[in-house]
């Protein structure tokens, strides 16, 4: 009458790095000390056709917590020059998200959209920002450092040819009054050199 129960091995994947998307063989690969992108990603052969290399998306766990930071970088300037600031430097558990040109990429980085804004405290914005209007996939999209309108567009697939391409306008919400949101409105020009840097939960159309 005895009864024997065989626990499964945990899920928990240490000192590995994880890539999805538009590349051909996709999977779990061993980390070491100093990895960085191109280690995994080195050239345009490892990707599919469809790869965008303007916008793909590094995940990465903060403090071995379930929080979340989210970094974009371009697959193109590595390629080009594997000392360039996109050559990401990998921790362990990092995610890369090689995006598609021909996907909804919303969907796809919908889950870590989710987990951004578990992770938001009470009085704040998640570190989310909305596209809108002309550009191919609009949607919520990861907030990352020093982030800007022409980011956006990038990582919405780019502008429609049916797009206004000389400015854009930012719908900002300031929750700095406890007793309300004010929403106002900036206007972007995007064939300046300057490109407004974004805040949380901003809305560029």
């Amino acid at each position: 009458g005895d009864h024997l129960i065989i626990d499964a091995i945990t899920n928990y994947k240490k000192d590995i790095v994880s890539v999805s998307g538009a590349i051909r063989h996709a999977g779990d690969f061993a980390w070491r000390e100093g990895m960085k992108v191109s280690d995994i990603i080195s050239d345009r052969d490892k990707l599919r056709p469809d790869a965008d290399l303007d916008a793909s998306l590094l995940v990465r766990e903060l403090d071995g917590s379930a929080d979340i930071e989210v970094v974009i970088f371009e697959l193109g300037n590595i390629f080009f020059d594997s000392a360039s600031k996109d050559n990401l430097e990998l921790h362990s558990r990092d995610k890369i998200i090689v995006l598609s040109d021909y996907q909804d990429r919303a969907d796809a980085i919908a889950p870590f959209i989710a987990n951004l804004k578990r992770q938001t405290s009470v009085g704040k914005l998640p570190r989310v920002v909305r596209s809108g209007g002309t550009v191919r996939y609009p949607g919520e999209y990861p907030l990352s450092k020093g982030m800007t309108v022409r980011d956006i567009i990038k990582l919405s697939g780019g502008l429609l040819e049916s797009s206004y391409s000389q400015s854009a306008e930012i719908s900002r919400t300031d929750l700095s009054n406890p007793d309300r949101a004010i929403t106002s409105i900036i206007v972007s020009e995007l064939s300046s050199s300057f490109s407004s840097r974004l805040q949380p939960y901003d809305y560029v159309e």
